[in-house]
């Protein structure tokens, strides 16, 4: 970026509002897919969310949808921290 301001601010704005557009898509999907969340919980009580797509969707390509976007999420997470 040749040490251009304008260049850099606008990198990192772009490079933080893409991960927080994601996050908030998938909040809301997260929360107006099932109406009553309480009935799909894990053993200790906790809501899992990626039970809640995979297993409330009558299209059958939403569960393999939902499991590749978990295998990404968790694997681009833990690159950030690598």
């Amino acid at each position: 970026m040749n040490y251009d301001k304008s260049k850099i601010e606008k990198a990192i704005i772009i490079g933080t509002a893409v991960p927080l557009f994601m996050f908030i898509v998938w909040i809301v999907v997260i929360l107006g897919i099932k109406p009553d969340l309480t009935s799909i919980v894990v053993g200790d009580g906790r809501l899992d969310p990626v039970a809640v797509l995979r297993d409330t969707s009558s299209n059958p390509f939403i569960p393999p949808l939902v499991q590749t976007f978990s295998l990404f999420a968790i694997s681009t997470s833990f690159t950030g921290f690598v």
